[in-house]
Formats: structure tokens, C-alpha cells, sequence
């Protein structure tokens, strides 16, 4: 959190050589090494930590970010949606289901009302107070057709939104 991700990489190292079965050490290293841009590494450590642990949700949801990167949508979407089958309660997995249905580049991955009713299960885990979420209703909405309430949700975004984030949120 305090951006050593240098040092948070060789603290999970460390972690990972104490008790080699720690999925959770590399679930997190993983998530150090993607926010470093190493994206390969990033996929090995996400996937090691599935193999110790296949109830691991937030591993399935990290791994699911580096594909959708990657452009390997259907894995992408299969890891979110196994991400929220163990944990129904993981709002960023299904916000991220949401955002890759609602938003996909390959047209083939979008879904509007699976986008909508994923977003929605995130916003009302989070109290409809994440902005962000709020945004991804908002693309879930007009991928569905549904412009109003697309605009009315995206302007509660940019309402709950921090000082910083609303002339993103506006554009």
C-alpha cells in the first residue's frame, strides 16, 4: 500500500520460502508484481496460488484482471465468475465481470443485462457509495440499452466521486 512494491515482492518471497503452501503470500505477490507491470509473473503467482487453494476468490479475481488485459476474455470472465461463485460477497469481482461484460473491445464478451445485474450486486455491497462501481452500472446501463439510467447513475457517480475523481468520471 505504501507503493515498495520492490520490497513488498521480496517480503512475499520470503513468505513463500517459510511455508511454500502459502497461497495467499502468492495471490499478493502477484498482485505486487501486475501492479509493477511484470503481467507474466503476475499470471504464474495467481495461478500457483490457485493450485494450493481453489477456494481462493480473490486469486481467480486478480487473475481475471491480467487476462482481460491480455485480451483472453473468456478466461477472463470464467475466473470472475468462479471469483464470485466462493465468495458472493467479493463486490470487485463482480464489478470486474461487470466492467469486462458492459465494456469488452471483442463485442462477442458483452452482455448488458448480465453487466447490469453484476453491477448492481457490487454497488449494493458497497451501499451504492463506490464511485467507481457506480460507474460501471452506469456503462452496464447503456450497453443495455438503457440510456437514462445510465446518465442518472453516472451522475451519482460523479456526486459520490472525490473532488479529484469527478472531471474523469464527467468525461
Amino acid at each position: 500500500k505504501l507503493g515498495e512494491l520492490k520490497q513488498a515482492i521480496a517480503d512475499f518471497d520470503q513468505a513463500s520460502r517459510f511455508d511454500p503452501k502459502f497461497a495467499v503470500a502468492l495471490n499478493n505477490r502477484g498482485v505486487a508484481r501486475e501492479q509493477s507491470g511484470d503481467l507474466a509473473g503476475a499470471d504464474k503467482d495467481f495461478t500457483a496460488a490457485i493450485a494450493i487453494d481453489p477456494k481462493l476468490p480473490d486469486a481467480y479475481a486478480n487473475r481475471g484482471n491480467v487476462l482481460r488485459g491480455r485480451g483472453q476474455y473468456e478466461q477472463a470472465i470464467a475466473d470472475f465468475e468462479k471469483a464470485v461463485r466462493l465468495d458472493p460477497r467479493n463486490a470487485a469481482a463482480h464489478n470486474n465481470l461487470a466492467w469486462l461484460r458492459a465494456t469488452c473491445p471483442d463485442e462477442k464478451y458483452r452482455d448488458g443485462k448480465a453487466a447490469v445485474e453484476a453491477a448492481k450486486q457490487a454497488c449494493e455491497l458497497s451501499d451504492w457509495k463506490n464511485p467507481d462501481w457506480l460507474d460501471t452500472l452506469a456503462a452496464a446501463y447503456a450497453e443495455a440499452g438503457e440510456g437514462e439510467e445510465a446518465v442518472k447513475t453516472q451522475s451519482l457517480a460523479i456526486e459520490r466521486a472525490p473532488e479529484v475523481q469527478k472531471a474523469d468520471l464527467q468525461a
